[in-house]
Order: structure tokens, then C-alpha cells, then sequence
């Protein structure tokens, strides 16, 4: 049987330390702050991170370069007979389209697999869960990318954003539409179904924000995901850049109580991702997974 190792970007929020007990490759997305570049988790902290976006620095996100990933995966090649390699989603970011340029030269051919079955931080982490899932039931890694690009639209992420001035800053508002939303207490909520980001709705204060939320992902669950929920293998998640404790604590246990019969997962949102949002802001999410049929 073919050895095959799994690799993904920081994205994910899978940490080295993590990706270490999974058995896996993570690779950091880079960043700039004020003309200087950074490595998620391996050149800057969680705290130094976020004072510098607190004060208001220039951010900037970029993807690996080709030489980076290039290494990355020669590397891994010395030790396994096959690659699969799970990247953000392609309409988040340009990474897909350029990984799946490197994996068509002849020494990656019929090596390496590019998943895109569009998903990020948790969702992304749920498909390396079952791509190491369908590893140990003896798939080959090119029937592996076909399941989980199968996939591609059966994860949804509902994301409040706190702070309009990080949207506004990134472009995504105008500045008027910052300081009339501030002034008002507006918390914009984003989703991501499959695609691009995209706006979802409005609320008026953060416990209203939640709400709309948990309803969307309540109506989800009755809808478009009500064939996972009979099969069994749909999660819940919650995501969040640095926020308060007690808030998180509150959506997780709201959470749980809402969908008690679906399993549970949470993790921090991933610095890329954060230059964005800014922080406290709240995601939840549904997610297809084979991973609950262990």
C-alpha cells in the first residue's frame, strides 16, 4: 500500500505542535506587517500578533511562495509515495490555483493532489480529519482529492464581525458605512457557503448577532444539511479571534444546547484571517465529516 501524507496551510488553525500528534504537514502562511514579513506560528506570538493589529499597523496577507511549497513538498517525497495537499479555499485565496500549477510538473505527477472542496479554519481542518480517515480505510490519494472536492458545498460559516473599521480598512466598506455602523452598534455577519465570502445580514448589538446566527445554521441543519444530520456525520463548530472568555463560553454552551445531538468542535481563527475580522469576532459553522465515523 502506498504511503501518503497529508499537507495543509495555517489556514486551518492547525498549529506545528498539532500537525505533529496528527501525523501531518502544516505549511505558515506568510504575512506583512509594516513592510515586514511574518510566519503564522513560527516567527511572531498570538500576542504580538494582535497588539500590533490593535494598534492599527498595515497588515497584509499574501499566500506561500512557489519555492516554499516546492521545498515542502520534496521533502515530504523522500518519505512518502504520494501527497495530498489541502490549501484555503480557492475563492478565498490564490493559493489553490497556484499549488495546482506546481502539482502538474513531471516530478509531482501522479504524486501530488490538491484538494479544493472550498473550506477554512475549522471546516478545513474537519477535511485533513478525513482525508487521514479515508487514509487508514485504504483510499488511494487520488480518490481521496475526488471525495473531498465532492464536498466542496457542504460546510456553511456564519461570521460576526465586531470592529467595522478592519472591514473598512480591508476595503470590504466605506468609511462613512464604518462610522454610521459604529455609531449605531451594527454587527455585520458574513457567510461562507462553499464560495466567496459574502454579507450575510445585520444585527444590532452582539447577543442579536449570535442569534441570527444560530438561526441560520438551525435552518441549515433543517434544510440543506437535514440528510447529514439523519446519517450522523455533521459537526457544529465555533471559531473566534481573540475575544473575551466568558463571551466564547456563553455561544459554545448556547451552542451545545441548541444542537445537543451534533458533536462539537471550536478553535481560535487563524491570524490571516484576523487582519480582516480584527478582534472578537464570532463564527459558527456546520461541517460535513467522515471523521464522526470513527
Amino acid at each position: 500500500m502506498d504511503k501518503i501524507i497529508v499537507i495543509t496551510d495555517s489556514n486551518s488553525g492547525i498549529s506545528p505542535a498539532v500537525a505533529s500528534n496528527m501525523g501531518i504537514g502544516v505549511i505558515a502562511m506568510p504575512f506583512v506587517i509594516d513592510g515586514e514579513t511574518y510566519y503564522e506560528k513560527e516567527d511572531i506570538s498570538d500576542e504580538k500578533f494582535y497588539e500590533a493589529l490593535e494598534k492599527k499597523l498595515k497588515i497584509s496577507t499574501s499566500q506561500p511562495a512557489v519555492g516554499s511549497l516546492y521545498a515542502c513538498w520534496q521533502k515530504y517525497l523522500e518519505h512518502y509515495d504520494q501527497l495530498i495537499y489541502i490549501p484555503m479555499s480557492s475563492a478565498l485565496s490564490n493559493s489553490y490555483e497556484t499549488a495546482v500549477m506546481l502539482a502538474s510538473q513531471p516530478e509531482f505527477m501522479d504524486k501530488v493532489y490538491v484538494v479544493d472542496n472550498r473550506r477554512i479554519s475549522l471546516t478545513q481542518t474537519e477535511s485533513v480529519k478525513d482525508a487521514l480517515y479515508l487514509i487508514k480505510k485504504g483510499y488511494h490519494a487520488k480518490t481521496i482529492k475526488e471525495i473531498l472536492d465532492s464536498d466542496a458545498k457542504q460546510s456553511v460559516i456564519y461570521l460576526m464581525v465586531n470592529d467595522l473599521d478592519y472591514l473598512k480598512r480591508g476595503g470590504r466598506i466605506s468609511k462613512t458605512a464604518s462610522i454610521v455602523g459604529t455609531t449605531l452598534n451594527i454587527k455585520p455577519i458574513l457567510s461562507i457557503k462553499g464560495e466567496k465570502l459574502e454579507f450575510y445580514g445585520r444585527a444590532h448589538g452582539m447577543k442579536q448577532a449570535i442569534k441570527k446566527m444560530e438561526d441560520a445554521l438551525e435552518n441549515d441543519m433543517r434544510t440543506t444539511f437535514a440528510v447529514l444530520k439523519k446519517t450522523g456525520n455533521l459537526k457544529v463548530g465555533l471559531a473566534y479571534t481573540k475575544a473575551d472568555e466568558k463571551l466564547i463560553a456563553t455561544v459554545k454552551e448556547s451552542l451545545q444546547k441548541r444542537f445537543p445531538d451534533l458533536p462539537f468542535i471550536e478553535g481560535p481563527i487563524t491570524m490571516s484571517i484576523a487582519c480582516h475580522t480584527g478582534p472578537n469576532a464570532i463564527g459558527v459553522g456546520l461541517v460535513k465529516s467522515y471523521d464522526i465515523l470513527r
